[in-house]
């Protein structure tokens, strides 16, 4: 697939492409993320090619200029209630992709000066400047090739696609927000109302305050780390992390906000060791998010914790 296909795609201007495994999602390179910053050689593109010749293709999101909008709905009538909505607020587009029905994944040309601010959104995604998405492989659930329903990236360029521009995402938002039930923090209250780690995890929860308040979410995100009760910071800091990375900001961004939230009335030693815990669960969490499309929101807050604990 990927010796048949990625030159291709290249021809056609699809230049970020990367091997995927297949049947999966997950890159086979490591260090995939600098293809955000600038694409792969030819001289890598060949590589693979004899390395990995049956190999997915996936497409790092930035240097395309192409942002992707993951409907990520397994309930049918909201999955068409937002197509509708994407159709209505940024047009159609003939690259419409599909893995796990009826969740669907829309290709559009984005503005230059296009930001989505953050990636996630409760119920949907938007790849822009970070992440990589499938163009080409096997659901790893329904063991099905990846489709596209109408036109394929072979054939149509990215330049050839509609485009995005500010006002119409903030539309397409502002439009979804219904879809998405995100609550907003009711004025005047503090963090202690994200509860628990039963029911809705604490990622779930924390990414939709960022999604939703007008402070930095940087510094909500340390606040949440730093009213967590003594039983609950451990999860509360990985669940902050979490968030934040789905968000798209960058390991420094995270471990400069929530490093000192989390070490907060310990001593040297202590702190020391709550920073290097820190930076572990970025790594986690950036592996865990990253590396496909459909990073989960909802998570169990106990069993993100257990796995990142096996990471260590």
């Amino acid at each position: 697939m990927f010796a048949r296909l990625a030159p291709k795609l290249r021809r056609m201007g699809w230049q970020s492409v990367i091997p995927l495994h297949n049947p999966g999602k997950r890159p086979i390179t490591t260090g995939w993320e600098k293809y955000s910053q600038s694409p792969p050689t030819e001289s890598e593109i060949k590589l693979w090619a004899r390395q990995y010749p049956d190999a997915g293709i996936g497409l790092v999101s930035g240097p395309d200029g192409v942002i992707a909008v993951d409907l990520d709905f397994l309930d049918a009538a909201k999955c068409a209630r937002a197509l509708d909505i994407a159709d209505e607020t940024l047009g159609a587009t003939p690259l419409v992709r599909v893995g796990q029905a009826p969740k669907t994944m829309l290709f559009y040309q984005a503005a230059a000066s296009l930001d989505p601010g953050g990636r996630a959104f409760g119920g949907y995604e938007l790849y822009r400047h970070s992440g990589q998405v499938v163009l080409y492989s096997v659901h790893p659930d329904t063991r099905q090739p990846y489709r596209w329903i109408d036109a394929r990236p072979e054939d149509v360029s990215p330049r050839d696609l509609p485009l995005v521009t500010q006002p119409m995402l903030v539309g397409f938002k502002r439009a979804m927000e219904p879809l998405c039930e995100v609550t907003k923090r009711p004025p005047g209250k503090g963090r202690s109302h994200l509860g628990g780690t039963s029911g809705t995890s604490l990622t779930g929860k924390i990414l939709s305050l960022l999604n939703m308040t007008e402070e930095d979410p940087l510094k909500v995100a340390a606040d949440c780390v730093r009213d967590a009760s003594a039983g609950t910071r451990h999860y509360t800091m990985v669940g902050a992390v979490t968030a934040l990375v789905m968000k798209g900001y960058t390991s420094a961004e995270i471990r400069a906000a929530i490093g000192p939230a989390y070490s907060e009335t310990l001593n040297a030693g202590e702190i020391h060791a709550r920073r290097g815990a820190v930076a572990k669960a970025v790594r986690w969490a950036i592996c865990k998010t990253r590396d496909g499309e459909d990073s989960p929101v909802q998570y169990d807050a106990a069993a993100l914790t257990a796995a990142w604990l096996a990471r260590k």
